[in-house]
């Protein structure tokens, strides 16, 4: 149709109207294709550009997070060293730790990864419920169970690193 136009167009210039149309037609389709081809591009980048955005998004949250998250693994790692040195204790400082363990816990527990938090959970309800239970049982169910989760969840720098600091952790109560 639109080569029907061009060939009234140039009818008066003298010029064959079949072979003016053929030559529109034949020029405008691989543009129209290139067209089509810049357009598709576009929205193929744009996508690309929307789902990478989206996957750093996450990650600054993650990142941004991250000393909150290592900070409150190595609390939770200390207030289970000290529950379990608090066990045998007399009623009110079994209580000021319990109830120092419940308020961080209360304030932190976001931070925990859900095993860790799980665990820690755990420990906290158990050293508040049962004061029969024996040293050994605690530190085979609870205390070691937590600290192997919290250790899990955010690693130690080095395997070293880690042995040295559970090495001296229990060997100073025994």
């Amino acid at each position: 149709m639109l080569g029907m136009f061009i060939s009234a167009g140039v009818m008066g210039c003298g010029i064959d109207s079949a072979t003016s149309a053929q030559a529109f037609d034949a020029n405008i389709l691989p543009a129209l294709i290139g067209l089509l081809g810049v357009l598709l591009g576009v929205f193929i980048t744009g996508l690309w550009s929307y789902f990478i955005a989206k996957i750093n998004y996450r990650n600054q949250l993650r990142l941004a997070a991250l000393d909150k998250r290592l900070a409150a693994h190595q609390e939770a790692y200390l207030l289970c060293y000290e529950l379990y040195c608090k066990h045998k204790s007399s009623g009110d400082e079994r209580d000021k730790v319990q109830k120092k363990c419940e308020d961080w816990f209360l304030r932190n527990c976001l931070y925990l990864g859900p095993r860790s938090n799980s665990k820690f959970n755990d420990l906290l309800h158990k050293f508040s419920t049962d004061t029969k239970i024996s040293f050994e049982e605690l530190n085979k169910k609870y205390v070691f169970p937590t600290l192997k989760a919290l250790k899990a969840e955010m690693a130690f720098p080095s395997p070293s690193l880690e042995k040295d600091v559970v090495a001296n952790l229990f060997q100073r109560i025994a």
